[in-house]
């Protein structure tokens, strides 16, 4: 597998704040955050259908399986299994692994080093040492995903562990001097137009369980099209597990310009209608009936990894629009509004583990 970085989303604050919580400073008064020494091993390998998977172990703060798959095109599908903290377990110990994901899979085997690199603390920051090992796993590694979306069945797989040294770093780390850069002004003129003509769409559920988010640029050269992206999300408990599913296109070109439309630009925000490709369908149009009310109606949907086909549009789901950086309709409920107006992605309580091999 090659070398990337896996960034992911957790819905639970508790693993991450376990992980991170600073010590030893108070809230009113930070002076320094004490990391304690941990242990996180990661197991990557292949499933069937084009995905990849990669388990990650934090020791009694959980497991995390990520499946990834890269679709034909710009696309991407991705679900992520959290098996939270359950009574201090861990599953990895004594260079063996052996990890749950509730009754879809079980990944077992010892670990063989074939490097090891040893870092010491960042700048700054006094404590113990951090050890890198790198190699495999041998044993058995078995997933079997719901409605047969890719399986996990092997021998053998690529690993890392990560021995973290206890350390104690400043609450703020201090800033290094900045050298004066000349900024290009056109460069800087372009960005902040290319904001302003920017389009974000956002509907989903009250409680942000489903989400579906679409974002339309316009180009500065009219032949190339407006490159647009279109996501869509779902959040799910399974027994002891939680469940994100994802799925995403990034679309450019001629194509764009039916696939995100805005048909009055003199009233940006009063009707948009999006109709992105596979693994999407359907389409869906958004209409402005109010300062607080919109209709949000067609027959959009999309292909997640172990859901099927999830409808984005009835009984329930609600939509918004942005025309630039903060031009936004009131119409989506609190969460989900907070989202748009953000212009990013907004879990709440969730945060993210970045995982780099």
């Amino acid at each position: 597998m090659r070398a990337k970085t896996i960034t992911i989303f957790l819905a639970a604050m508790a693993i991450v704040g376990a992980i991170a919580a600073p010590a030893g400073a108070s809230a009113a008064n930070p002076r320094r955050v004490r990391q304690p020494a941990s242990v996180t091993a990661t197991v990557q390998g292949h499933g069937t259908g084009g995905f990849e998977f990669s388990l990650i172990t934090l020791g009694p703060h959980g497991d995390i399986l990520w499946l990834n798959k890269v679709a034909v095109g710009a696309g991407e599908e991705s679900a992520v299994y959290f098996d939270l903290p359950h009574g201090g377990a861990t599953s990895f110990a004594n260079g063996r692994l052996d990890a749950r994901i509730g009754r879809l899979g079980r990944f077992r085997g010892h670990f063989v080093p074939d490097s090891s690199l040893t870092e010491g603390p960042e700048e700054g920051c006094t404590g113990d040492p951090t050890t890198i090992e790198k190699g495999h796993f041998v044993g058995s590694f078995s997933f079997h995903g719901e409605m047969g979306f890719t399986t996990v069945q092997a021998r053998r797989a690529q690993g890392r562990v990560t021995r973290q040294g206890a350390t104690s770093c400043p609450a703020s780390a201090p800033r290094s001097p900045r050298r004066h850069q000349p900024r290009h002004k056109n460069a800087e003129r372009e960005r902040k137009k290319r904001e302003r003509e920017k389009f974000r769409l956002l509907a989903g559920d009250a409680q942000g369980k489903l989400v579906f988010r679409a974002e339309r640029e316009e180009s500065p050269e009219p032949e190339e099209g407006s490159p647009t992206t279109f996501s869509a999300s779902t959040q799910e408990r399974i027994g002891g597990l939680q469940v994100d599913r994802n799925a995403s296109v990034f679309e450019i070109g001629d194509d764009t310009a039916t696939a995100f439309q805005v048909p009055n630009l003199a009233e940006p925000l009063t009707e948009a209608t999006v109709s992105p490709s596979a693994p999407f369908s359907g389409s869906a149009t958004f209409h402005l009936d109010g300062p607080k009310t919109a209709g949000w109606t067609g027959d959009l949907a999309v292909e997640l990894p172990g859901r099927g086909q999830v409808p984005l549009t009835g009984e329930g789901i609600s939509a918004g629009i942005c025309h630039g950086p903060s031009h936004c309709t009131e119409t989506l409920p609190r969460l989900l509004q907070k989202e748009l107006e953000f212009g990013g992605t907004y879990y709440g309580q969730a945060g993210a583990v970045q995982v780099i091999s």
